[in-house]
């Protein structure tokens, strides 16, 4: 669902927020103190008061890997994911 980050230009933003839309045409929100893309190893990183929201759910977390091809969010420190259902607080994941 995060595949789409590989519009964003390759370097490093400071605290950025970047609007995208999935294939399926959803908006996801990403915010965070510094942006990292790497186009060669197809990875974006986020560092520092990382916030995704998709929908209704909303993920915060200290950092953040985004690997484009899979499509796979690796999030760690502080992590929060919050939806109409459920809190989930933890150090780590990996989301697919």
């Amino acid at each position: 669902t995060l595949a789409c980050v590989i519009g964003l230009p390759e370097a490093a933003f400071a605290q950025s927020t970047a609007r995208l839309k999935t294939p399926a045409g959803k908006t996801i929100l990403i915010s965070a103190d510094n942006f990292f893309r790497d186009a060669d190893a197809g990875l974006m990183e986020l560092r520092g008061n990382v916030q995704v929201v998709y929908g209704e759910e909303h993920l915060s977390c200290d950092r953040a890997v985004v690997r484009l091809a899979t499509q796979e969010v690796e999030a760690e420190g502080n992590l929060v994911i919050v939806s109409p259902t459920a809190r989930v607080q933890g150090s780590r994941t990996v989301l697919k």
